[in-house]
């Protein structure tokens, strides 16, 4: 039988070794560095939580239907019979992972297929080596990500040889590019070089059912920079006949011109939630206690509020379907592991479009945005075992900071971006701007009913 044997890799030290033949799947030895793969404090997990887990680093959005055709022709190349393995088994994290273990996964994950003897150091290059993309050859990139997800279009092979191989979630055709120095987008992994990791996500926004949406997520990611959280730096901008976003990768770094891995992974995914990417208000798997109880041994609970209560102002409900980014900290930073908030990223607004303006998860019991105020933060405080005061302080900082935070990045992005319906986005930003007004002064008022109540029921 030949072997289908993958190593997985965190920071380069082996996490765990799984099988991806049909006939041995769930078959996972964990190696000294699988703590370390996830912020969850159980560490190691399981091999039921390792299999979730991987599902969280592999592509979700249209392109998978041709990988799982990709990976049919492979399995067939390795004795699996001529009609190929069943469905089930194509769709399995395991075989995923097999067949394109060359791909850029997120945060600091490398896949390794184990033939003879083992796998050596991770192949680390220099961003100048790196292909240089022309505007032409951007726009073209842009449409082969579009022509992948189906959008109407005859759809590509996947992965086409010329284009990187690059692991990314969410519902939108994206993929990951560089920028250089001296401001020229590149992209490293191209024809199949591995090593190469790129710094920057290109996502095409460009959807009739979220009409300036770009330009909104633009301005939504400086204003909460501008308000004290940390966010990644994104832009808006145009690449033939599409509307594209760029965000900056907060689980990259560098170090003088190579580009290094930082570990991150998503909320549900460090939560162990069995469904990654959907949730409803009926949702009892993980939500506000557990993302705090990730980060409340570090002391960094307050980061998280913020994000949240930025969020909230902001008319960013869906908080990327449930989930926001943790970073782990490496092996070689010391052997106790530490978690931290990641730098927010895909915060648009729901304000002026289809999408829902209620919260991924109730604050206080409440999904409305309109319905949160001070009682409901107080709530959510002592459900989360923080302190009510605490939270109220941080709550009105963000209600102080936004509205002037919000008015510069629309300066700012008025300048810097490009915006294909410069329209749309000039009436959404009136009304994001209305949501946040009303917001600060809802929460101001009820904040003056509730303090000497909560003071009352103080010992």
């Amino acid at each position: 039988m030949p072997s289908m044997k993958v190593l997985v890799r965190i920071h380069g030290e082996d996490a765990f070794v799984l099988d991806a033949h049909p006939n041995n799947l769930f078959a996972i030895k964990p190696q000294d560095a699988m703590g370390w793969l996830t912020s969850g404090r159980q560490g190691s997990g399981g091999t039921v939580n390792c299999r979730q887990w991987l599902r969280g680093i592999l592509p979700q959005s249209g392109s998978v239907r041709d990988v799982w055709e990709a990976l049919g022709r492979a399995l067939v190349g390795h004795e699996l019979g001529r009609d190929g393995p069943p469905m089930d088994v194509l769709k399995s994290p395991e075989a995923l992972l097999w067949a394109f273990a060359e791909a850029e996964w997120p945060g600091a994950v490398t896949a390794h297929r184990l033939r003879d003897g083992r796998p050596g150091t991770a192949f680390r290059d220099i961003m100048s080596n790196y292909p240089r993309l022309d505007d032409r050859e951007m726009a073209r990139l842009v449409s082969a990500c579009v022509r992948m997800e189906g959008f109407g279009w005859r759809k590509a092979q996947y992965p086409e040889p010329r284009h990187a191989w690059v692991s990314l979630g969410g519902t939108r055709p994206k993929t990951a590019v560089t920028l250089d120095a001296d401001g020229n987008w590149r992209q490293g992994g191209r024809g199949g070089r591995t090593g190469q990791l790129n710094t920057w996500i290109l996502k095409v926004e460009d959807s009739r059912d979220n009409p300036g949406g770009a330009g909104i997520e633009s301005i939504c990611q400086r204003a909460l920079a501008h308000a004290g959280v940390p966010s990644a730096e994104t832009m808006s901008r145009t690449f033939g006949n599409w509307q594209c976003v760029l965000s900056r990768r907060t689980d990259r770094s560098f170090s003088g011109s190579t580009v290094l891995p930082i570990h991150q992974e998503e909320f549900r995914q460090a939560a162990g939630t069995e469904d990654l990417f959907d949730h409803d208000e009926t949702d009892l798997g993980p939500q506000w206690r557990e993302a705090y109880d990730l980060l409340l041994d570090e002391g960094r609970g307050m980061d998280l509020t913020r994000l949240i209560a930025g969020c909230w102002l902001l008319g960013h409900g869906d908080m990327h379907r449930g989930n926001w980014g943790y970073n782990v900290s490496s092996p070689e930073e010391g052997k106790e592991k530490r978690v931290t908030l990641a730098p927010a990223y895909d915060v648009s607004s729901s304000c002026g479009s289809m999408f829902s303006e209620r919260m991924c998860f109730a604050i206080g019991g409440e999904f409305w945005f309109r319905q949160i105020a001070a009682r409901q933060w107080a709530r959510h405080a002592e459900e989360c075992g923080l302190g009510v005061d605490e939270v109220w302080a941080e709550v009105g900082a963000m209600c102080e900071a936004m509205p002037d935070a919000f008015s510069q990045a629309v300066r700012e992005c008025r300048a810097a971006d490009e915006n294909r319906e410069q329209a749309e986005v000039t009436r959404r930003i009136g009304l994001v701007a209305e949501h946040i007004g009303n917001r600060v002064a809802h929460f101001a008022r009820t904040l003056k009913r509730s303090k000497p109540r909560q003071e009352g029921l103080a010992p």
